[in-house]
């Protein structure tokens, strides 16, 4: 869920249709629903689990939604107008979709998909992705959609389904929320245990 600055809640609740569902729902404090927006993406298989998403929303009240198990972003204002779509452009978060685009044509009854954003938490200009495979990293892109920067961490034991950044003394700190193979919060400084990767320069 996210709160805007005037109360309202938005809450992404699970498509369960092509043609009646929607991706958000934005609520009142009361739990009132105001207004419904955001199509899901069609699939003919698996269209309820592929169009799991991830949100967060700016000071702007412009709210972020990210795609579960798929490398897309979208921006939409507080009223439901989309505003930004952003296709990531990154090798190992395409590699997972098109794994996954690949399974959702399977004919098994079963199929299990690979999660490629795992969190987004927005920012002053622009928003982080957070993402496990190969390795633990948060990458930084602006209103764009171009990536700026990353975090990231060096372990193949630990899977995290969320994170803060805060500022402590001109130095970031990153809170992950570790679901495997413990349940805690790991605490990491920029400076001794996360690496900083711009581009290609490490």
């Amino acid at each position: 869920m996210a709160v805007c600055e005037d109360g309202h809640i938005y809450g992404a609740p699970r498509p369960m249709s092509q043609n009646e569902s929607f991706l958000i729902n934005e609520l009142s404090q009361e739990g009132k629903i105001i207004s419904l927006f955001g199509k899901p993406l069609a699939f003919k298989k698996s269209f309820t689990q592929l169009n799991f998403v991830k949100i967060d929303m700016n000071e702007k009240d412009e709210l972020y939604v990210a795609f579960q198990y798929l490398a897309l972003v979208r921006k939409y204002s507080k009223d439901g107008e989309i505003i930004g779509d952003f296709k990531i452009v990154s090798d190992k978060m395409n590699k997972l979709e098109n794994m996954n685009i690949k399974r959702s044509k399977s004919k098994a009854k079963r199929v299990g998909y690979y999660s490629v954003i795992d969190a987004i938490r927005s920012d002053d200009d622009g928003y982080l992705l957070l993402s496990n495979y190969p390795y633990t990293e948060i990458a930084k892109y602006d209103n764009q959609g171009k990536r700026r920067y990353a975090y990231w961490i060096k372990s193949r034991e630990k899977y995290f389904k969320d994170f803060i950044i805060m500022k402590k003394e001109n130095e970031d700190i990153v809170y992950l929320l570790q679901i495997y193979p413990e349940s805690k919060i790991d605490v990491f400084s920029q400076r001794h245990t996360i690496h900083k990767k711009g581009g290609e320069k490490e």
